[in-house]
């Protein structure tokens, strides 16, 4: 959808208009459930984070939000407010998820009988891995990578999602790799 057109959802959605809830709602629970995952949301309690995020997100449209074309990024960071909030109060548990964009689920859709068992099994194997290397990252630091690598946002994005300077998200983002890629020749060894 053109910039346009996701303002003038935008606007509907703060009006409450009914398709304009429904887009919004289509367009972000999937990507804003993988994000709690991430973070170490438990499954159980991702879907009222995502309600809650969702309404504090229409009142937040309703008193005020101005920042154009940045609704995604302001989004992710109400469900990652909303999140910390949640774990705070309810003792959130973490757990390393299995992602609905990994590897294994993008290729459910394959015809299994074209999938070769072994490559399947390594794959598996270094989704375990990785998901187990980004899950020894600081906070911080894989709340950055989880925004860049696995969400798409920019470092300008990440920046206003995390209320810190670019410069200070390029390091995160830089020691982190550093750590993951030490990590996994680890593991690889």
């Amino acid at each position: 959808m053109n910039p346009t057109g996701e303002t003038a959802i935008i606007e509907g959605f703060r009006n409450g208009d009914h398709a304009a809830v429904a887009w919004v709602v289509d367009r972000y629970y999937a990507p804003l459930y993988n994000l709690l995952l991430r973070l170490g949301c438990r499954r159980d309690e991702a879907e009222d984070v995502i309600q809650e995020t969702l309404l504090k997100a229409a009142k937040g449209l309703r008193s005020g939000y101005s920042d154009r074309g940045r609704f995604r990024p302001w989004l992710y960071r109400v469900a990652i407010n909303t999140f910390r909030d949640h774990a705070g109060k309810a003792s959130a548990r973490r757990e390393i998820p299995v992602e609905g964009e990994s590897l294994a689920a993008q290729a459910e859709g394959l015809d299994d009988s074209a999938a070769d068992p072994a490559e399947a099994a390594i794959r598996s194997e270094d989704e375990r891995m990785v998901r187990a290397a980004v899950e020894g990252l600081s906070d911080q630091q894989r709340l950055c990578v989880i925004l860049r690598y696995f969400h798409g946002l920019s470092i300008r994005e990440i920046a206003f999602v995390t209320r810190c300077p670019c410069g200070t998200v390029k390091s995160r983002l830089h020691t982190a790799l550093k750590q993951l890629k030490s990590s996994l020749a680890g593991e690889m060894e």
